[in-house]
């Protein structure tokens, strides 16, 4: 079992959430296995940058937004694939999936948002507008934030992905090594139990 906490305070994992909010405005949360987000303070708004997350998050929107990214997330189950480009709640932005797994054994996802990979057409912005509006969204300030994304290049967005991945893979690897401790840990502590036990100690 992942310590969920422990990872928020990781100093690799928390300097490539720093790297991939400064260069591209991307939110990471991380998603356990069973698709709740675990660091997300509802608290801490102002530490998000970027400025859609910031109006999905809000609290009258924000058990929408967290569907999505647990929908997201049981796809990440079900696929044979390290992580995945997927769109977000308003059907053309780019949102990032990667799997955080060792062999078959899922322990959740990172969920990076978000990008564009074109310019949005006023058929496109139309389309969102209609869907948010009938969560009874207001369209005014999400329409300011949909303005300030950024269109990727190629390069750009491959860049972007591998960041991501290597977040999910940061994760794996602090698990492991703790697992691994914890294994060391036990077995030194029964193999003391064992020589110093009361019958070997009287001679029995």
């Amino acid at each position: 079992m992942i310590n969920w906490e422990e990872l928020k305070h990781i100093h690799v994992i928390r300097k490539l959430q720093t790297i991939l909010t400064q260069w591209f405005s991307t939110e990471v949360f991380i998603v356990d296995e069973r698709g709740v987000v675990q660091n997300f303070d509802p608290n801490d708004k102002h530490g998000l940058k970027n400025v859609l997350v910031r109006e999905y998050v809000q609290e009258k929107h924000r058990d929408r937004f967290f569907k999505h990214i647990a929908e997201l997330n049981e796809q990440a189950i079900k696929s044979d694939k390290k992580g995945f480009v997927a769109k977000g709640p308003a059907g053309f932005e780019n949102v990032i999936v990667s799997r955080i797994a060792r062999g078959n054994d899922f322990h959740g996802s990172v969920y990076a948002f978000c990008y564009l990979d074109h310019q949005v057409s006023p058929t496109e912005i139309s389309i969102a507008r209609k869907a948010f509006e009938e969560w009874g969204v207001d369209w005014t300030s999400f329409e300011g934030a949909f303005g300030k994304l950024r269109v990727l290049a190629d390069g750009e967005q491959k860049y972007l992905t591998e960041l991501v991945d290597l977040v999910a893979e940061e994760i794996v690897t602090y698990h492991t090594e703790i697992a691994k401790r914890q294994e060391r840990i036990e077995a030194l502590t029964s193999e003391v139990g064992n020589r110093y036990s009361y019958s070997n100690m009287i001679g029995k």
